[in-house]
């Protein structure tokens, strides 16, 4: 292992070289509702890819936003093809995905937690965000390691000319981004703080609760204290030695923290004296993200452009719980329990490619990357018991490391063909060691496009994406007791394969319209068999996960439109997604997010200059759920749950309107202000987040003996529970 740092230290320093030539040059590209600056490293995508959705930060600022704070997941919830998961949560299930296999990149750099408070919020601050790719399929060379889809977030520059900013408040957080130049003209810097309050707004109501507590129940009051928030800082620092010659610096961090502890203090009297004990409980937990990447953009020529960059990326996550009873009698009483669960996930990597356009007809790219994984969960527990005339103190601790060794090439050549076919074909060919086992892909991406009309096209693709990398999980929620590890021996990497065709137009009247079909399969997929836990088996889990298979198909369609001051999107979606799993069940079962039907309207309108309003009515069939089909009794009347086919139970269907109201402004100073106003589920729809079977009953009086008696009918009912109902917010963003 040695002498792979050694080649990767040596693979930074040849970057860093190759970095020395060259420029970034900028275009602006307008796609249906929005406006998008890119550059010519990513010229020619909308042309030939199938399920590429852009977007702009402008896009994600206007309209509806969840506690006042607009969000990146949330808006690609809204697409077709995508599935959502469970309400409010930043669950992104594509073309029939677990959500663990989304490839999320921070200008380049891969991220492993993109959320927070378990998915409520994403990681992603839109004040510094310029535009996100966000591919379904056709997914060019370039991308790997990942099984479903990419998310690409590229992060702005700051202002190379002058100092601004914006303040945000929110209903649960607050945001501050400052730009601009440290040399002018030269050098300019881009910084942006959030952090919800979450923990100030419960406090005052915990310390009600406590002194109501002790005003009720005197000293022997349960006492609770309670604590959540989290945080994320950007900040980037960019240079242009020329116009066409820059270096980028970019660092995120993001922490989630949560406390919790309860103390019940116990009092009593015996033989004329006096005792007191105490229990407590404690729960802490912490988890986050770290990241940072240089990276030089340049150009040698009009036909050479280049990239290269270093990065490292960071997961971590900690959950101490703890158990202390402390108690006197005739002699001292005490127990304590503790166990604290870690993970640690890290990437160190360098990349580069080459871009050389030799015509206006023919575009090249070629490039690599070398990725250094290091994988490190570990749990500890300890006891300690004291009892007249007895003490025991003993712990235990499992921990595990696994590293590898990730490499890859690929080479794309995008070009046109009798001036009305245009395709993107290349391979990616890449290498993943660890613990002895390699394994070699070849992954084959071809995407065409056959233009019929001067503002219509078909286009098809076909994909084959590998996943070395697997989330180690007990429960579909994005939970931090999550741990990431690597393929082995017995555990293989994800692959898929996915065909994709469509038919896109522009049509008068500044309406688009796309109608996208796909087909794909997953191999390898690993779920959780054991029995009911929340922290995942780290040295066992090679044994106790069960592989099987997936596989999804469906049809989309996107109507957007744009007309003055007028946006509006309607979206659609008829989609199957299953699973085969020998141990759960002999046959093909649905998945969980199998949602046959999923609709999106949203509608965006402009009032001059002042005024905004939005809307969205999102639908989608109900879940599914895996419910006992029936009982055994046994003789002393004890039962066993009996379990059918998986995912056998469809939830009611899901729907909700969301409304927002943007309010433009100026200050007395000239500086801009916007107010924002918006309801979630505004019609109080009470979606099913939990769900169970229960045995029906009847009540009857007995006629013997004149009373009531309740017995069971062998009838079964479902019994689904909604949490969530209207939530407004507002928020308010002063720019300067």
């Amino acid at each position: 292992m040695n002498t792979i740092k050694r080649l990767l230290s040596i693979s930074f320093l040849l970057l860093s070289v190759i970095s020395s030539y060259g420029q970034e040059t900028e275009r602006k590209d307008t796609l249906t509702a929005s406006r998008v600056t890119t550059d010519r490293r990513r010229f020619g995508d909308a042309a030939s890819q199938t399920g590429l959705k852009r977007i702009d930060a402008e896009e994600f600022n206007r309209g509806y936003a969840l506690f006042g704070s607009p969000d990146v997941i949330k808006t690609l919830q809204t697409l077709p093809g995508v599935a959502a998961g469970s309400e409010l949560m930043s669950g992104l299930y594509v073309h029939g995905g677990d959500g663990r296999d989304n490839l999320f990149l921070l200008d380049g750099a891969p991220i492993y937690q993109a959320t927070h408070l378990i998915g409520l919020f994403s990681a992603f601050n839109t004040d510094v965000t310029e535009s996100v790719d966000f591919y379904k399929s056709g997914f060019p060379a370039r991308y790997g390691g990942r099984a479903s889809s990419v998310i690409d977030v590229r992060l702005r520059e700051g202002d190379y000319e002058k100092f601004k900013g914006c303040f945000s408040l929110g209903s649960a957080d607050g945001r501050i981004q400052f730009e601009g130049p440290i040399i002018k003209g030269k050098t300019s810097f881009n910084v942006a703080l959030r952090r919800s309050w979450t923990d100030i707004l419960t406090t005052p109501l915990i310390a009600l609760l406590n002194w109501n507590n002790r005003r009720e129940y005197g000293e022997e009051a349960e006492q609770v204290s309670a604590a959540y928030h989290f945080s994320d800082f950007n900040a980037g620092i960019s240079h242009r030695f020329s116009k066409d010659n820059v270096l980028t610096f970019n660092v995120y961090g993001g922490l989630d923290k949560m406390r919790m502890s309860m103390m019940e203090r116990n009092f009593f009297e015996e033989e004329g004296n006096r005792y007191e004990g105490y229990t407590k409980t404690g729960t802490d937990v912490r988890w986050g993200n770290l990241l940072s990447v240089l990276s030089w953009h340049n150009s040698i020529s009009k036909q050479w452009y280049l990239e290269s960059s270093a990065f490292f990326s960071r997961n971590f996550g900690h959950i101490g719980i703890s158990v202390e009873d402390d108690s006197w009698d005739e002699g001292e009483n005490y127990i304590s329990v503790n166990q604290i669960t870690r993970s640690l996930s890290d990437i160190a990597g360098a990349r580069a490619f080459a871009v050389y356009t030799p015509s206006s007809s023919q575009q090249l790219r070629f490039g690599g990357e070398m990725l250094y994984k290091s994988y490190s969960p570990e749990i500890t527990s300890g006891l300690e018991l004291k009892v007249p005339g007895y003490k025991y103190d003993d712990g235990t601790e499992k921990s595990c490391f696994y590293d590898a060794v990730e490499g890859s090439l690929y080479l794309e050549d995008e070009f046109s063909l009798f001036s009305f076919i245009k395709a993107n074909i290349g391979a990616r060919a890449s290498i993943f060691h660890t613990k002895s086992k390699t394994y070699a892909f070849l992954e084959p991406r071809v995407s065409l496009k056959a233009q019929c009309g001067p503002s219509s096209s078909f286009r098809f693709s076909y994909t084959e994406m590998n996943q070395s990398d697997h989330s180690i999980a007990t429960s579909y929620l994005d939970l931090p007791t999550d741990t990431w590890m690597p393929s082995t021996a017995k555990i293989k990497p994800i692959h898929s394969k996915q065909f994709a065709a469509g038919f896109y137009s522009r049509l008068p009247f500044g309406l688009d319209l796309t109608v996208e079909g796909w087909y794909k399969t997953l191999e390898h997929l690993y779920e959780y068999g054991g029995v009911a836990s929340l922290y995942p088996p780290i040295h066992t889990w090679e044994t106790e996960f069960t592989e099987g298979r997936g596989r999804s198909w469906g049809l989309e369609a996107l109507a957007e439109l744009q007309s003055g001051p007028l946006t509006a999107s309607v979206g659609y979606t008829l989609s199957w997604s299953q699973r085969f799993f020998e141990e759960f069940y002999f046959n093909w079962y649905p998945d969980r997010n199998d949602n046959r039907h999923k609709i999106d309207i949203m509608v965006n309108y402009r009032f001059g200059k002042k005024f905004e309003l939005y809307g969205g009515w999102h639908f989608h069939s109900g879940n599914n759920m895996t419910g006992e089909s029936h009982l055994i009794y046994n003789e002393y009347g004890l039962y066993t749950k009996i379990y059918g086919k998986p995912n056998s139970l469809r939830l009611p269907s899901y729907h909700r309107l969301d409304l927002g109201f943007n309010w433009y402004g100026k200050t007395r100073m000239g500086r801009d202000k916007v107010l924002n106003i918006s309801l979630y589920n505004a019609y109080c729809r009470m979606n099913p987040f939990f769900a169970s079977i229960e045995p029906v009953y009847v009540t009857a009086i007995n006629p013997d003996t004149g009373l009531e008696e309740t017995e069971a009918t062998g009838k079964y009912k479902g019994v689904a529970i909604g949490i969530i109902p209207i939530i407004p917010s507002i928020s308010y963003t002063l720019k300067f």
